[in-house]
């Protein structure tokens, strides 16, 4: 299965070039090898007005929602618990090494996952394990 990619700004310039030439959604999506559901949801996300698409405000908008967190880490929002698992890696404890602790104490709601690539931005993590993340915790409800 291919990972999704977002449309590009050459993309969306193309996109804007042959709606305004009144092609149809179906045909563009053909010649932008794309599904012409996501070429729909581009417009029902970034059209102007109800006839009109920018090219370059689509772009900007989706840079600008891309960059917003979506959903704060519990780990971000929960200080009792930032500071146990901040303090058992500074023992230099996996994560793993962190994660049975966790979910046998209170400090976790029951089905929480203790992920290993989130404590990079506060912790200071290097990567080098798999995926570059050794050390590193990340915890989600």
């Amino acid at each position: 299965m291919s990972r999704y990619r977002h449309l590009d700004l050459r993309e969306r310039e193309e996109f804007s070039r042959m709606l305004a030439a009144n092609q149809s959604v179906r045909r563009i999506a053909y010649c932008l090898r794309r599904a012409p559901s996501s070429l729909t949801r581009e417009l029902q996300r970034h059209r102007a007005s109800r006839v009109t698409y920018r090219a370059v405000l689509a772009q900007h908008r989706a840079q600008r929602w891309a960059a917003q967190p979506r959903k704060p880490h519990t780990l971000a929002v929960t200080p009792r618990l930032r500071t146990v698992v901040f303090r058992l890696l500074a023992q230099h404890w996996s994560p793993e090494q962190c994660q049975r602790p966790l979910e046998m104490s209170s400090f976790l709601p029951s089905r929480t996952v203790v992920f290993l690539e989130s404590a990079n931005r506060r912790h200071g993590c290097s990567g080098g394990g798999v995926g570059g993340t050794t050390g590193c915790a990340r915890v989600t409800a």
